[in-house]
């Protein structure tokens, strides 16, 4: 038996089995990785609130946050991939975008104004809110609009009014609703 005063530094070259409980009160560098088998998890918190596997049952991964809190992801930039990294998924920029993807492509990204859409949205509801404007078609055949503070959906074609629709009344080109 050695003291553990005695010990400054060892270096062992074979395998190691220990039946119970290794306990280490410095800091554990693996240089070559750490290797679990199915269903063994990595676990994290006094009462091991994080957990991260893969489950042997349904061959899933995962990484689960089961206590009170909440499961923060801190960076500057978070990208999800597919498994080999060809296609994005999602990417998150900090003071920036969170753009998704469908098929690698980009469908839909948080701008400072909004949203842009690439492709088509389909919705069983739109709302535009009173002082809302919306804008339908391209730069040649574009009809906008606007659904003023008294309820009114005026729509324009080259910068004319051409409609007003007050809820009960239509008015075309320059006559206003009765």
């Amino acid at each position: 038996h050695i003291a553990d005063s005695q010990i400054t530094s060892a270096k062992l070259d074979t395998n190691i089995a220990i039946a119970g409980t290794l306990t280490s009160t410095g800091e554990i560098t693996a240089n070559g990785g750490i290797a679990l088998g199915d269903s063994d998890k990595a676990t994290f918190g006094a009462s091991d609130d994080l957990e991260i596997y893969h489950s042997a049952g349904d061959g899933h991964s995962r990484i689960v946050e089961s206590g009170s809190g909440r499961l923060y992801i801190n960076a500057s930039q978070i990208n999800l991939h597919n498994a080999n990294e060809t296609e994005n998924l999602i990417k998150a920029v900090a003071d920036g975008a969170v753009t998704l993807y469908h098929n690698g492509l980009e469908k839909l990204a948080t701008t400072a104004t909004g949203i842009d859409v690439t492709g088509t949205a389909t919705a069983t509801n739109m709302q535009v809110s009173n002082g809302g404007k919306y804008i339908f078609g391209g730069e040649n055949t574009r009809i906008t609009g606007e659904i003023d503070g008294n309820g009114k959906i005026r729509m324009f074609t080259g910068g004319t009014e051409k409609v007003i629709l007050d809820g009960s009344n239509v008015g075309i080109g320059t006559s206003s609703p009765s």
